[in-house]
């Protein structure tokens, strides 16, 4: 019997479990293409025609403005319930954001909405606000209604680069943060 199992039951559990996690994360990896180093949602400058070939096949109410962020960006998972681990959301992060200017699709100026971001694969690298400084700036954003009608962003590829210089103002102001006295 044991020799029956390693030879047929395990290589078949091993098999049928790649199965269930290649399935599992086949969304989040519409999103990620091999060259993409990282991922920003918040952007500098609005994106090219030709850039906004990331959004997926049954997007609706593609929306293209310039934004705010209200707030601060929050953690979108569920706690874990007498310590079982909840399971992962769909997109990671959240935030509330105010339309500036629309450059296409249809939303008010002044409008706020609740956008999602983040797709939860492990190594994926996000780029998003996180010092005073980049929340006081405005940003310009692609984001679409999914099938469950949430507002999600649509991620762009940032390069090595960019992350790294991203990394580092993130990891000053939380040196500068951390220090005694120090206040945001």
């Amino acid at each position: 019997m044991r020799r029956a199992f390693r030879q047929y039951l395990l290589p078949a559990c091993i098999i049928l479990m790649s199965l269930v996690v290649v399935l599992s994360f086949n969304e989040g990896r519409a999103q990620m293409s091999t060259d993409a180093y990282a991922w920003k949602h918040f952007l500098d400058e609005p994106p090219a025609a030709a850039d906004l070939s990331p959004l997926p096949i049954g997007a609706r109410d593609v929306l293209l403005a310039k934004v705010r962020i209200v707030g601060r960006i929050f953690w979108r998972g569920k706690r874990d319930q007498s310590g079982q681990a909840p399971p992962p959301p769909k997109r990671i992060f959240g935030a509330e954001v105010e339309i500036v200017d629309v450059l296409s699709g249809n939303a008010a100026k002044g409008a706020r909405h609740i956008v999602s971001f983040g797709v939860p694969i492990l190594g994926r690298r996000d780029m998003y606000p996180v010092t005073p400084r980049m929340y006081a700036r405005d940003y310009f954003i692609v984001s679409y209604l999914d099938q469950d009608s949430e507002r999600e962003l649509v991620g762009f590829s940032a390069s090595e680069q960019e992350y790294e210089e991203w990394i580092r103002n993130v990891s000053e102001y939380e040196r500068q943060r951390g220090r005694p006295g120090a206040r945001d």
